[in-house]
């Protein structure tokens, strides 16, 4: 007998915390496993992949909620590249989305430092084309390992096709 998507989801929520720990330590893996909940015991837990969206509008990270909500996918957000270099660093992640213009910082050093190690996640990376109008953004984010780039505002039906082509196992 399976548990019911809002019982998983809850149980996702309530072990957030004890599940990166868990796939840190390589006790659970992505896909059907097993998890162990003091309060319903073992139980049947997929996650499907984990995806950190770095952009400062919080709105923005919201959007994806569908994401979560239709396909299982755990949603990591940050507002600064600050607190994204500090998710990525102490979470491995599927998938990164993130906008290259970030007030702090350019998203771009993130990106290369992200890209130059082996085994790197895909990049869908977003920007607003108002922000650098004479430069080739797409290209640069191209030659520095990106996968995708979006413009803003981002539609979803080319964000969905990335999606699904970077993260095959979601279909």
């Amino acid at each position: 007998m399976g548990i019911g998507f809002d019982l998983v989801k809850n149980l996702r929520q309530s072990n957030e915390t004890g599940t990166r720990s868990l796939l840190r330590e390589g006790s659970i893996r992505r896909g059907s496993d097993t998890l162990c909940n003091p309060v319903i015991g073992l139980a049947n837990f997929t996650l499907m992949g984990i995806l950190l969206i770095i952009d400062p509008d919080p709105d923005f990270s919201e959007s994806f909620g569908w994401l979560r909500d239709q396909l299982g996918v755990e949603i990591l957000s940050a507002t600064s590249l600050s607190e994204g270099i500090q998710l990525f660093k102490q979470q491995p992640v599927d998938l990164i989305v993130m906008d290259i213009f970030l007030p702090q910082k350019s998203g771009l050093s993130l990106m290369a430092e992200i890209t130059s190690h082996e085994n790197h996640p895909p990049i869908i990376a977003t920007f607003s084309p108002d922000q650098a109008p004479h430069i080739n953004i797409k290209k640069f984010a191209h030659m520095l390992g990106v996968t995708h780039t979006l413009e803003k505002p981002v539609k979803t039906k080319l964000f969905h096709q990335a999606f699904m082509e970077l993260m095959p196992g979601m279909n």
